[in-house]
């Protein structure tokens, strides 16, 4: 049980997400997925994680989405990293607002260990270390955006 930090490459891995509901930042719409989108994915808990978009900044926060048990906990995320002395990057994700839905909300702090984790794996040839920080307490809602 581990989370793998990859790029979604087959057809059938884009159909899979899209079968998911992923919805995009910023419409009402699916999000617009190509092989070349980046997911964390643990298929054998079926929890993934996904940044949706949007820009690390005030006017438009990005997004990042966590599947957990067919419901979406979508997360207002920023990045930030810092260069050690031999220069490898180590990446920060700073989570500053996560809305996790009511059905689930019991399960809010394997959740949030579990979104950890997937942040965790976010490595790649630009950054050596990665882990998420929590700014914010997790707020329970109604259903997500998909009405679940």
């Amino acid at each position: 049980m581990a989370f793998i930090y990859e790029e979604l490459g087959t057809a059938e891995r884009k159909a899979f997400c899209k079968s998911l509901g992923w919805k995009s930042w910023n419409t009402d719409q699916l999000a617009i997925l190509t092989k070349y989108d980046t997911w964390c994915v643990d298929e054998q808990r079926a929890m993934y994680l996904m940044d949706i978009g949007g820009n690390d900044n005030y006017e438009v926060p990005n997004y990042t989405d966590f599947y957990y048990k067919g419901r979406f906990i979508r997360m207002i995320t920023g990045r930030s990293y810092i260069c050690d002395e031999k220069g490898y990057a180590h990446l920060t994700w700073h989570i500053k607002n996560m809305k996790i839905p009511a059905s689930v909300w019991e399960d809010r702090d394997i959740i949030v260990e579990a979104i950890f984790e997937a942040f965790a794996a976010t490595v790649d040839e630009d950054f050596v270390t990665s882990k998420a920080v929590l700014e914010c307490e997790p707020e329970c809602v109604d259903h997500d955006y998909n009405g679940n």
